[in-house]
């Protein structure tokens, strides 16, 4: 399996698990424990694929792509690299201010409202790799 293929798989579990906590984003639920607790589940899965992915781009994807001798292939991978640090901030951030289910349940509307805006960072940053970036890299 090519190191395209395995980050188009992790794409395809990061977006499940966004799923899954999207059909969950209720703040009346949310305040009750057990929707709480799968909840912060479900984000604690969520941040160790990230994490996983990222560590992957990281090492075994931008690199190459960055020392390509095409240089638009170069530039596009310099641009993604870059583009990648405030989500990656702004995603460490947003879990660090939801440690627990207590965290979530007492806060609900603003959970909801943070986990959509970074759902669509997530899923717009998801659709750009699968079509600039992605295709750099099997054509390199």
């Amino acid at each position: 399996m090519s190191v395209v293929d395995n980050l188009q798989r992790q794409h395809r579990e990061i977006l499940g698990i966004v799923q899954q906590m999207s059909a969950g984003l209720d703040a009346g639920k949310l305040i009750q424990r057990e929707s709480a607790d799968s909840m912060r589940a479900l984000l604690s899965q969520l941040s160790g694929k990230v994490s996983v992915h990222l560590a992957m781009e990281d090492k075994s994807l931008y690199p190459k792509l960055v020392a390509n001798t095409n240089a638009a292939t170069s530039k596009t991978a310099q641009r993604f690299v870059s583009d990648m640090g405030p989500i990656a901030e702004a995603f460490a951030n947003f879990v660090k201010q939801w440690p627990t289910s207590a965290a979530i349940s007492q806060q609900p509307t603003v959970f909801v409202e943070h986990t959509r805006a970074i759902f669509k960072a997530l899923g717009d940053r998801v659709t750009r790799e699968e079509r600039e970036l992605y295709p750099l890299a099997l054509a390199a």
